[in-house]
């Protein structure tokens, strides 16, 4: 299976609707891969007693072929504790190249 099967995509952008303090600064649509919410709800049924699902999250600052600026953000399932963690690269590559975890 594709890595790209099992991830959550999320683009944010300024709120140019935003009026006032209480109302959301960038908005936003997202995706998930139906294999991923497997994983997600899986994840939630193996143990009933925990009330959330740990998810990793990754995000970059982008601009839009159209100008405008947004970030892009990807979301995996956590990595299993017996994995040693890596150092990720300080500088993220464009578009579609990014592999945050």
């Amino acid at each position: 299976m594709d890595e790209q099967d099992e991830r959550g995509r999320i683009w944010l952008f300024e709120n140019s609707y935003k009026e006032n303090e209480k109302q959301p600064s960038k908005t936003g649509n997202g995706e998930i891969s139906v294999e991923f919410l497997r994983q997600l709800v899986a994840k939630a049924k193996s143990d009933p007693k925990e009330e959330t699902v740990k998810i990793r999250v990754a995000a970059w600052p982008r601009t839009s072929k159209a100008g405008r600026d947004y970030d892009f953000i990807k979301m995996e399932m956590p990595r299993e504790e017996t994995q040693p963690a890596t150092v990720e690269s300080t500088s993220a590559p464009r578009n579609e190249e990014i592999e945050p975890f």
